[in-house]
């Protein structure tokens, strides 16, 4: 697998990461799950997601350096502001920073083995979102910014990953042929 392709699948796990999470919260929503024991695995969702949406942001700002940050929600989230990275308001990202750390960092999202903090899920929810927008925006202005500089260039820009569509139907199970 080329580079490219391994740098575009971190945004495309990050919004698996986050569509799951908010699936998992309309459930707690609408009262179909008792939320004390599914809002662990919710966390962790929004705290994966948060980390690669955050690594994404700063590989599309230059950074190529390998893992220099780990795990550390706090760290990329500074490294992130430091960026210019601009979240829609309202927002208490910085707050939620600290709280997704707390169970993503010690994995304790997914042992419990000790107290930690974590926000709301609809709060996280809603700040995960504002992430999500801002690192999309910025996906867009770089992939324009590339497009525009091989245009000049005389080179006509294709994604092929944009044509490219993969469905499930897990409504119609396969019958089996005789």
């Amino acid at each position: 697998m080329a580079k490219a392709d391994i740098q575009t699948s971190t945004y495309e796990l990050a919004v698996s990461y986050r569509e799951s999470a908010d699936l998992l919260v309309d459930q707690i929503s609408a009262g179909k799950s008792v939320a004390g024991h599914k809002i662990f695995p919710t966390m962790f969702l929004y705290s994966h997601c948060v980390e690669l949406f955050l690594k994404e942001y700063l590989r599309l700002k230059g950074y190529r350096e390998k893992k220099p940050w780990g795990h550390d929600l706090k760290r990329l989230w500074a490294a992130a502001k430091a960026q210019g990275i601009a979240l829609a308001q309202p927002h208490q990202f910085d707050t939620l920073i600290i709280n997704l750390a707390s169970g993503h960092e010690d994995y304790q999202f997914r042992y419990s083995e000790k107290s930690f903090s974590h926000s709301g899920p609809n709060w996280t929810r809603r700040d995960v979102g504002s992430l999500a927008a801002a690192v999309s925006s910025e996906r867009e202005l770089v992939r324009r910014a590339a497009s525009d500089k091989l245009e000049k260039d005389g080179v006509t820009y294709y994604s092929p990953l944009a044509n490219i569509f993969v469905s499930v139907d897990l409504d119609n199970t396969p019958k089996p042929t005789n």
